[in-house]
């Protein structure tokens, strides 16, 4: 079973660190603002700002410090034991220590809202409804942070599978069909010819795609306002997402999130 010790937020500034500890339990720390440098293991220094995160394993050595004048964080301390069934995020680090995991912001945006509802959920009492969806919550941020969560590919990227990275770590901005080509070094004319021939698509259709499944995900799994996420998924403007959830999934991204929200 999991067992949850401590959820909360708190704060660094350049008079108050923490540590040198060594805790039996895992602590994960979020930055939400600022910046830490925290020392692990008494080897690797590690650098930390807002938005990104570290899974500090138990036994580990640990001393932290803000660099900013003052970082607004978030801890989250918890406890694997037993041998009970748990979500594959948790049970894959359960029995791990001497260890830790530094997480990238890119990874970490799509965490934060559920990090919030995590740490309300902590301070609503206890039973054992809330500890499932305390569970449910935790596994849920520990695979968005790895990167994890399932998503299914528009298609099948055979020779330009090393593309699909690079467009979701630029998926906020306009990308144009000769940024992809030179990617894969070919010209745009070449380039568009031979993604047709692997994909069965044109490279802006498949960036459509690209864009309403990343949308999909975020309103499934995360609390972000519908025009955030219009943002983050490259478009500006709310009218434009709304065209394509209704081409693409054929509702609105309104009714598409009550889907997932409206459980009673």
């Amino acid at each position: 079973m999991i067992e949850f010790l401590r959820h909360d937020y708190g704060w660094f500034d350049q008079t108050r660190t923490v540590g040198p500890r060594v805790w039996p339990h895992f602590d994960l720390l979020f930055i939400h603002s600022g910046q830490i440098a925290i020392q692990l293991l008494n080897r690797h220094e590690v650098m930390l700002k807002a938005p990104q995160a570290v899974l500090i394993h138990p036994q580990t050595h640990f001393a932290g410090r803000s660099i900013a004048r003052a970082s607004r964080v978030s801890v989250q301390h918890f406890m694997l034991r037993g041998r009970d069934r748990l979500p594959m995020p948790l049970l894959s680090r359960r029995g791990r220590s001497a260890h830790f995991e530094v997480f990238e912001s890119r990874r970490c945006r799509s965490a934060e809202p559920d990090i919030a509802r995590a740490i309300g959920l902590a301070a609503a009492g206890s039973s054992s409804l809330l500890h499932e969806l305390r569970t449910a919550l935790l596994a849920l941020v520990l695979a968005q942070l790895e990167g994890s969560m399932p998503q299914v590919e528009p298609c099948t990227m055979g020779d330009f599978s090393d593309l699909a990275p690079w467009l979701m770590e630029n998926l906020s901005r306009p990308i144009l069909v000769e940024e992809m080509a030179a990617r894969v070094g070919l010209s745009a004319g070449h380039f568009r010819m031979r993604f047709h021939q692997e994909t069965g698509m044109s490279p802006a259709r498949y960036l459509r795609q690209l864009r309403a499944r990343e949308a999909q995900r975020l309103l499934r799994d995360t609390m972000l306002p519908i025009k955030r996420i219009a943002q983050l998924v490259g478009y500006p403007e709310l009218p434009h997402l709304h065209r394509l959830f209704l081409t693409q999934v054929g509702s609105t991204p309104a009714a598409y999130r009550a889907r997932f929200t409206n459980l009673c």
